[in-house]
């Protein structure tokens, strides 16, 4: 999920069947923090979770955006 305010519910993320959740937002999004906090939030209570900082830009896709997908991908794709 990138950007967005999302309260992520761990029951029902594992009922259909997602094991792991990687959120992400760029630095001047106003969504950031919001973000970063819920994928702590997640992780506290068990929930395998991971926040993916951006770097610096906003509630966009820049060129840049591409740098991050090869490692966001392979997180995601990890097995247990």
């Amino acid at each position: 999920m990138i950007g967005a305010k999302i309260y992520p519910n761990q029951k029902l993320l594992r009922e259909n069947g997602v094991e792991r959740l990687l959120l992400s937002a760029g630095s001047r999004d106003t969504m950031h923090d919001h973000m970063q906090h819920e994928s702590e939030r997640l992780a506290r209570s068990g929930f395998i979770t991971r926040f993916l900082g951006l770097g610096p830009v906003g509630h966009f896709f820049t060129p840049s955006f591409a740098q991050y997908l090869p490692e966001a991908l392979q997180w995601l794709e990890q097995q247990g």
